[in-house]
């Protein structure tokens, strides 16, 4: 029994859809701020374990990495009982921040503003030399005391779900599989957003997150990894 919603069509799921991929995906095409990322989808658990290539974390291969994700306790069961029947497939879902700019409240207005899409605009098309000396400029402008801190490049926040192509159970229990793990992908996305403009005691936040959901399997090497370069790397999200 293939679990999918009608507008998963040609296996091309959208960046904030939730879905349980059919048996017949292969390949699954992202497109996410302009960069589309392409991921390789295993059709069940067995292939992936067996597969040896990429370093995609299965026995035969080079590196292994632990895949069981973040479950509260009603779902952990529910996971093991999918493991057990070797047929599932593994959603890794990565947020990564672009840039995060922190800066004092009342320098919060619209020049400064401004100037802050521009350094954005610059981060987005992948000018960060260029981003760079646009920030230099507004720490010689305003000060440290105003611009407290700028943050570029990529931060991932790593998770990995794994669930069901071909289940066989009842379409109730299905149903209930179905928005338990969309349930729970939407509260962890939740509980780590924040908001745009977030303002506090002594400071301004302009904080962009990203949310890219992938079927399959990535280099989960890379996608481990605390280094930046790796993590500019965005066709490994």
């Amino acid at each position: 029994m293939s679990i999918f919603d009608e507008s998963y069509e040609d296996c091309k799921c959208p960046p904030g859809s939730f879905f349980i991929a059919p048996d017949n995906c292969n390949t699954t095409v992202l497109s996410s701020g302009g960069v589309f990322v392409t991921a390789d989808v295993y059709t069940s658990f067995r292939d992936y374990m067996l597969n040896s290539s990429s370093r995609v974390g299965g026995l035969n291969s080079s590196f292994s990495a632990n895949i069981a994700g973040t479950f509260r306790p009603t779902l952990r069961e529910m996971k093991v009982n999918l493991d057990k029947m070797k047929n599932v497939l593994i959603l890794a879902v990565a947020t990564y921040e672009n840039y995060k700019i922190t800066a004092h409240y009342l320098s919060f207005n619209k020049e400064f503003h401004t100037r802050l899409e521009i350094v954005v605009q610059a981060v987005r098309q992948g000018f960060l030399r260029n981003a760079r000396y646009l920030i230099e400029e507004l720490y010689h402008d305003y000060g440290t005391d105003v611009v407290t801190s700028v943050i570029l490049g990529v931060r991932f926040e790593r998770q990995a779900v794994v669930s069901s192509s071909t289940i066989m159970y009842a379409n109730k229990t299905v149903e209930k599989l179905k928005k338990s793990v969309i349930a729970e992908m939407e509260n962890n996305l939740q509980s780590s957003n924040v908001n745009r403009y977030e303002l506090k005691a002594n400071e301004s936040n302009y904080i962009e997150t990203d949310s890219v959901h992938i079927w399959g399997g990535p280099d989960f090497e890379a996608f481990a990894s605390q280094k930046n370069e790796v993590c500019y790397r965005l066709e490994l999200v």
